[in-house]
């Protein structure tokens, strides 16, 4: 996708960005704050057997028949999930990928969250997944996700676009999720793009713009109000 290799490159040559290389990504900050708060994170991309692994592992988990659509696969073949702004938007990715390891050849990557090389996306089989109607359960696949809220980044396989629905609330109970259908959640999208790249390319100039003059160390991650700025223009809390 050189749309966003495209948006990765130019952030690489903004004076105030620097990069740092790791086993299994990039990450970008401001320059002062390595190791500190996280501008971008670039995920090693996967190849086409991790990727089949991925469906798998989500229509396993998920109790789901996923076949990614073309888009989605160049996606990972482009970064394995991404982060972008500090986090205002996630996309997901595979956690635990295939890799080669000399001894036992090719085995399903370990979580290492305490080694400080460790970086990985947030896991697409299991983030977002609320919907318990199995009509519903089939007809979305939640690929990302906004810091504020968690409003999810949805893929619509009946209409073939990018949805963005309202997180359900946690304090709604089991028994509420299980009478919800499908009609109750096409109630909580809304904003929508025609495709991923729209999506991309219209939220990454405008976050960009908000982020041009923020000094980083005034990002705050307990600031709502800040945050609220992030969402898309369609949520009911965004605010200029």
């Amino acid at each position: 996708m050189k749309f966003i290799n495209d948006f990765l490159e130019n952030e690489k040559q903004k004076e105030v960005v620097i990069t740092k290389d790791f086993p299994n990504g990039t990450k970008f900050f401001y320059k002062g704050e390595t190791n500190r708060k996280v501008l971008h994170a670039w995920y090693k991309p996967l190849d086409d057997e991790q990727i089949d692994k991925l469906q798998t592992d989500v229509n396993n988990a998920q109790k789901e028949a996923f076949i990614f659509p073309e888009w989605y696969r160049d996606f990972f073949k482009t970064t394995n999930g991404l982060s972008i702004f500090f986090g205002s938007i996630s996309f997901f990715g595979e956690q635990t990928p295939l890799v080669e390891d000399p001894v036992y050849g090719l085995i399903e990557a370990g979580i290492d969250g305490k080694n400080p090389n460790w970086m990985a996306p947030y896991s697409l089989r299991f983030e977002g997944f609320v919907r318990l109607d199995a009509e519903a359960r089939s007809r979305w696949l939640t690929i990302g996700s906004y810091y504020y809220d968690h409003s999810n980044i949805v893929w619509d396989f009946k209409t073939n676009k990018i949805v963005v629905m309202y997180a359900l609330p946690t304090s709604l109970s089991i028994k509420a999720r299980k009478k919800m259908k499908e009609a109750d959640y096409e109630q909580l999208i809304f904003a929508e793009w025609d495709s991923f790249e729209t999506l991309f390319l219209s939220e990454t100039k405008r976050l960009a713009k908000i982020f041009e003059f923020i000094d980083p160390r005034t990002v705050i991650y307990g600031n709502p109000i800040f945050w609220k700025r992030t969402l898309p223009v369609e949520h009911k809390d965004f605010i200029e």
